[in-house]
């Protein structure tokens, strides 16, 4: 079964498609582009385990990414910070590369450090904070452990169809799981406090986008914004449009 029909059946709740479109159909010809496909917790939480397993069997990947991230604190001006980033999955390693990093590993200007288990730890986390859409394939459990600063993990709180740039996306919400206060035992909303969208591709299962926001240790709003161009895939190059 391709990936696409999988995703319909599991979003959809249906136990059978008749006359599903070819894999090279788009989601906007079948007349679906922006149709709400929340039908229960379970239906997103398949999307989500799908895309998990798509990531968890990626060894040869490659991408580009824009990212442009702001960060506003009480009482000062927002600081915005715009990034281009290459990420690469190479023989279970994800490297990530910014122009600087770039230039320096050209000529030869890396640090003359030896790596160790523990700093090739700290290197996959910082590199994951960069890039969380990768956490999918390097994170024993990705809504756990999907980012920094949200100890209590993440929920999947929807899926929906939208069009971006004319082109037919998934959109994947993770909102942060709610949080129990140690008195009570009652749970408390912390959904505001974290809330990530992860823009899926139906036919190549890849994240082409990620938007969201979180609330820092230290109260500063936090917000991020990345444009995914994946290249290839398992050795396979990825045309435009894909």
């Amino acid at each position: 079964m391709d990936l696409r029909l999988a995703i319909t059946i599991a979003v959809l709740g249906v136990a059978g498609v008749t006359g599903a479109s070819p894999p090279g159909g788009s989601l906007a010809e079948d007349g679906v582009a922006g149709r709400e496909m929340e039908r229960g917790p379970e239906h997103a939480g398949a999307i989500f385990d799908t895309l998990v397993e798509r990531y968890r069997h990626l060894v040869d990947y490659e991408d580009t990414v824009a990212v442009v991230e702001t960060v506003t604190r009480a009482s000062q001006e927002p600081h915005r910070v715009e990034t281009r980033l290459a990420c690469r999955i190479e023989n279970d390693r994800l490297r990530i590369d910014s122009p600087g990093a770039q230039v320096r590993g050209r000529v030869g200007l890396g640090p003359p450090i030896a790596r160790s288990t523990a700093m090739e730890a700290l290197a996959l986390r910082y590199n994951l904070w960069m890039a969380p859409h990768l956490a999918l394939r390097f994170k024993q459990d990705p809504l756990a452990e999907f980012r920094l600063g949200v100890p209590q993990g993440f929920i999947v709180a929807g899926v929906e169809q939208v069009l971006w740039r004319d082109r037919p996306l998934i959109k994947v919400r993770l909102e942060a799981a709610a949080v129990k206060d140690a008195e009570t035992d009652a749970e408390t909303d912390a959904a505001k406090t974290a809330q990530y969208e992860l823009w899926v591709n139906p036919d190549s299962m890849l994240i082409e986008r990620v938007t969201g926001h979180q609330t820092l240790p230290d109260g500063a709003d936090y917000r991020i914004t990345m444009d995914i161009t994946p290249i290839r895939a398992d050795g396979a190059p990825i045309a435009p449009g894909d």
